[in-house]
């Protein structure tokens, strides 16, 4: 990863000599100019904005329309396509046991964790309910 550029998105629009033209705002630019202090903060390199700007109609005034963040790992650094990475997919969702009753695979899973011994004793215990309120029985 030698070379990442992101443009700062903006928030406003203004009319220049019958044109609309997007206004980046001194917010926009600080949102864009922090995610590349994070970058240089967790990877180090250098960072670099470009910024498009454009004459008002009132004297010597001019607003940003654009600005753009360039990150490098180093001042030397070559533009490389990232990698789209490794694709995860999403587990297919399991079906709810009827009931709420355990499946096969929840009792091997618990007998894998617990051990056939600690499962035995688990089956062979007898719950007593008479502490327990009569409308939370199951």
């Amino acid at each position: 990863m030698s070379v990442r550029s992101w443009q700062a998105t903006p928030s406003r629009e203004i009319e220049l000599d019958g044109k609309v033209w997007p206004v980046v705002t001194q917010e926009d630019l600080i949102k864009a100019l922090l995610d590349g202090a994070i970058m240089l903060d967790r990877a180090g390199g250098c960072l670099q904005v470009v910024l498009q700007r454009r004459p008002t109609p009132m004297p010597n005034e001019m607003i940003t329309v654009a600005a753009v963040v360039v990150w490098q790992d180093r001042t030397n650094a070559k533009p490389q396509p990232e990698s789209p990475g490794v694709e995860i997919l999403e587990p297919a969702p399991a079906e709810p046991p009827p009931n709420g009753e355990p499946t096969n695979e929840d009792a091997a899973a618990l007998a894998e964790a617990l051990g056939a011994n600690q499962l035995a004793e688990l089956e062979s215990e007898v719950v007593d309910e008479s502490d327990v309120p009569e409308n939370l029985r199951a």
